[in-house]
C-alpha cells in the first residue's frame, strides 16, 4: 500500500508539470492568434474593415461631443458681462449682513516670498562706513526701489485720459531711491479695487469713538500707526503725500476717482488711486508692526479680515563705524 501510494504521487507531479506546460502553451498561441490571425486577416479580434468603422464612429462621435459642448459654453458666455461681474455691490456674493462690502488695503514694495516667515517682514540695512575719508553703503534694498520701479511704469503704462498723479512727493520717488538709502523709506498705500463700492465721507460709530484723529476731512484719510504702544513710540515721525498734499497728519484719497466700474474691452485702464507714505526717523535694529486704516463712513474695519487695513513689519538694520 505505501508503494503504491508513492508511486501514484509521483506520477501526479509529473502529469501535473505535463499538463501545466501544455495548457501555457495553448494560452500563448491562443494569445498570439487573438493579437494577429493570419488566417482571418484579424488584429485583435476585428478586421481591418471593422476597426476602421470603430475608428470613423468614435471619431465622429468624439467630434460632435466636442462641438455641443463649445455650442453649450459660447452660449452661457454671450449671457455673462464682458468687463464686470453680473452681481456687484449690495447684490455681490463678497457682501453678507454679519460682513458689509469693504475694501483692503495693499502696499508697494512687496518682499520677497519666504515660506519661513508667517509675517511679512520689510528688512533693508543701511551702512554708512568711513573709509579713508570716503563712505560706503550696503544697498541691499535695491529690491525694494525695483519693485517700485516695475509697479509704477505699469501703473502709468495704462492709456487713461485723466492720469493720476501726485505732484509733491517728497523723497519718494526712483532717483532717491524712495527714501530707502537714507533710512527713511516710502510706502505707496493704495485701496483694492472692488467694482461699483463707491467710499463715503465720514467715519463709521466704532471708528467715530476710538480714532479721533484725521476727522473734519473733506476725503478718505490713510493713515498708518504702530500696531502697539511700544511701536508708536518707535515708529517716529510719518510724512504723507497725496494728491491733495503734504500732510504729517494722514494722507488723503480723493472720491471723485470712485466707482471702479471694471475693465474696457477687456483692458485694466482704471489708476486706483494711493497715497505715499514716509517713515521720516525709524528706530534703528527694531522690528515694528505696521497697521495702515483707511477711514469712511461705510468702511467697515476688521483686524482679522484686514478689510479697511494692511499690516507689515519694518525694520531698519543700520550700522555705523
Amino acid at each position: 500500500m505505501r508503494v503504491k501510494t508513492k508511486s501514484t504521487q509521483s506520477r501526479s507531479i509529473g502529469q501535473w508539470c505535463e499538463d501545466f506546460g501544455l495548457n501555457l502553451d495553448r494560452r500563448i498561441s491562443s494569445s498570439k492568434k487573438f493579437l494577429y490571425n493570419q488566417r482571418r486577416g484579424e488584429i485583435c479580434g476585428r478586421s481591418g474593415k471593422q476597426w476602421s468603422r470603430l475608428s470613423a464612429f468614435y471619431f465622429f462621435f468624439f467630434i460632435t461631443l466636442a462641438a455641443f459642448f463649445c455650442l453649450y459654453l459660447s452660449i452661457y458666455m454671450s449671457f455673462l458681462p464682458l468687463n464686470q461681474p453680473r452681481y456687484i455691490g449690495k447684490a455681490s456674493r463678497l457682501t453678507t449682513r454679519a460682513n458689509p462690502l469693504s475694501p483692503g488695503l495693499s502696499f508697494r514694495p512687496q518682499p520677497e516670498f519666504n515660506p519661513k516667515e508667517t509675517h511679512t517682514v520689510i528688512r533693508f540695512t543701511v551702512n554708512e562706513i568711513v573709509n579713508r575719508g570716503k563712505r560706503s553703503t550696503n544697498e541691499d534694498y535695491e529690491s525694494y526701489v525695483k519693485n517700485l520701479d516695475e509697479f509704477l511704469n505699469l501703473y502709468y503704462s495704462l492709456s487713461t485720459s485723466t492720469n493720476f498723479t501726485i505732484n509733491d512727493v517728497g523723497d519718494c520717488h526712483s532717483e532717491k531711491q524712495y527714501g530707502f538709502k537714507h533710512g527713511q523709506p516710502c510706502f505707496l498705500i493704495k485701496m483694492n479695487k472692488i467694482i461699483g463700492f463707491i467710499p463715503e465721507i465720514g467715519r463709521t460709530n466704532l471708528d467715530r469713538e476710538h480714532q479721533p484723529a484725521c476727522t473734519n476731512i473733506p476725503n478718505i484719510p490713510v493713515r498708518c500707526q504702530g500696531e502697539k504702544e511700544s511701536d508708536r513710540k518707535k515708529l517716529g515721525n510719518i510724512m504723507y503725500y497725496s494728491e491733495s498734499g503734504s500732510s504729517d497728519l494722514c494722507g488723503t484719497i480723493d472720491v471723485k476717482h470712485f466707482p471702479y466700474n471694471g475693465k474696457v474691452n477687456r483692458k485694466d485702464v482704471y489708476q486706483v488711486p494711493y497715497v505715499w507714505v514716509q517713515f521720516v526717523n525709524l528706530t534703528a535694529n527694531v522690528l515694528l508692526t505696521i497697521e495702515c486704516r483707511v477711514y469712511g463712513a461705510n468702511i467697515f474695519y476688521d483686524k482679522i479680515a484686514q478689510r479697511a487695513s494692511v499690516r507689515f513689519q519694518l525694520y531698519l538694520n543700520k550700522n555705523s563705524s
